[in-house]
C-alpha cells in the first residue's frame, strides 16, 4: 500500500459517516438480543401433556408410606400449631404495618403487608393439609376447606 492509500482511507468519508441510523438504534444487537430472548422463552415455556394424575385414597397413602395412626394424628396436631403460629404472626405483621403507616413509614407499611401475606399464605397451606389430615381425604377442594366439612368420603 502506497502512503497515497493509506491517507485516503484515514480520511474517507461516505453517506454512512453522517448518516447512519442502523448504527445510531443498534440494530444489529437489538436483532441478535431478540432471538436471544425468543429463545429462552421457548425453552421457559414448554407446554406439556401433563402426566397422568395418581388417585390413592388416604388409607393407600398411609400405607404406602408406611405411617401409624398416632404418627398421623401427631403430624396433624403439628400442622394445626403451625398454622395458628403463622396466622399470630400475620396478624402481627399487619398490626406493625400500620404503627408503620400511622408513624409516616410508607414502604415499611408495604413491605410488612407483604411479609403479612406470605405469612396467611403458610398459615392457609398448614390449616388446608391438617384438614385434610381430619377428614381423612386426600385432594379436598377449597371449597369444602372454606366450608369446613368434605362433600364425598375418601377412606
Amino acid at each position: 500500500m502506497t502512503v497515497k492509500e493509506d491517507v485516503k482511507d484515514a480520511v474517507k468519508i461516505s453517506r454512512k459517516t453522517f448518516f447512519n441510523p442502523r448504527a445510531w438504534l443498534a440494530y444489529d444487537l437489538l436483532k441478535e438480543h431478540t432471538r436471544t430472548v425468543i429463545s429462552l422463552a421457548k425453552r421457559v415455556f414448554v407446554f406439556e401433556k401433563p402426566a397422568e394424575v395418581h388417585d390413592e385414597s388416604f388409607t393407600q397413602a398411609l400405607k404406602r408410606l408406611k405411617l401409624t395412626e398416632t404418627a398421623v394424628a401427631r403430624l396433624g396436631k403439628s400442622y394445626f400449631e403451625y398454622a395458628i403460629f403463622f396466622f399470630i404472626t400475620g396478624v402481627a405483621a399487619v398490626i406493625v404495618g400500620f404503627v408503620f403507616l400511622f408513624h409516616g413509614y410508607i414502604l415499611d407499611f408495604f413491605i410488612s403487608l407483604a411479609v403479612s401475606l406470605v405469612l396467611f399464605a403458610q398459615a392457609f397451606k398448614y390449616h388446608f393439609w391438617y384438614f385434610q389430615i381430619k377428614h381423612r381425604k386426600l385432594g379436598c377442594t377449597f371449597a369444602e376447606w372454606r366450608q369446613g366439612k368434605v362433600t364425598r368420603g375418601d377412606s
